[in-house]
């Protein structure tokens, strides 16, 4: 095959193509590559929690946890999703608290690629176990408007035949107006437009007197925005 040498055509080619080639030279390279910082990452979040167990507590983003709360109240059925290796993803969700929200946590060990591929190995995994899955009210939530919630839009493509009823909300966590801003401009270049977007600006999120996220507040409509980029 041969390669473009242009400025920056070979990263373009690598990545988008070679690199996701199973068995080429480069794709088993970069795995092996990955095992190595899967154990190493591990390792070092064992020792963080080991020598400095608050540095996971001051890290949680108190909104985002506080949905998570108030999502299990409901009973809602929560999985997560990563492109880090399991070892990593695994400790993470232990000293990071996720574990007790997450029915199940999809990483690229377990299904390498893009996160509607992710949805769908979850999806099968809670069938599996006798979970009735409501097709026309998934809701993904994350911090990256293409990576994260715009998976929902093409899970939404992706089960177009054998589930017509697949309906996806999604709602971008951001810091910030700029991320907020940044995050409308990616969605609306990628023509993400089938799904319904909201949004919420954790720097707004207002705390109760017990110092914990009201998401529940008055002022919601200071911190949660409609995105509004369907047809």
């Amino acid at each position: 095959m041969q390669i473009d040498m242009r400025k920056n055509s070979w990263q373009k080619e690598c990545l988008e193509n070679i690199i996701d080639e199973l068995g080429d030279p480069l794709h088993i390279k970069c795995d092996k590559i990955l095992e190595e910082f899967d154990t190493i990452a591990a390792d070092t979040v064992e020792r963080q929690a080991k020598e400095n167990p608050e540095f996971f507590e001051e890290a949680k983003i108190k909104p985002v946890y506080k949905l998570n709360a108030l999502y299990k109240r409901l009973g809602v059925v929560m999985v997560g999703m990563t492109a880090n290796p399991k070892k990593f993803a695994n400790a993470l969700c232990k000293y990071a608290g996720l574990g007790e929200f997450f029915m199940d946590c999809a990483t690229d060990t377990d299904v390498p690629g893009k996160k509607e591929y992710k949805m769908q190995y979850l999806i099968k995994q809670l069938e599996e176990m006798g979970i009735k899955i409501p097709y026309d009210k998934l809701l993904v939530i994350g911090d990256s408007p293409i990576g994260d919630v715009a998976s929902g839009s093409r899970f939404k493509k992706l089960k177009k035949d054998d589930h017509p009823e697949t309906s996806v909300s999604g709602i971008v966590i951001n810091g910030n107006e700029e991320d907020l801003a940044v995050a409308i401009k990616k969605l609306i270049d990628e023509k993400i437009n089938d799904i319904n977007i909201n949004a919420i600006d954790t720097s707004k999120v207002p705390l109760n007197k017990r110092g914990e996220a009201d998401l529940t507040s008055k002022g919601r409509d200071q911190f949660y925005t409609n995105i509004n980029t369907q047809n």
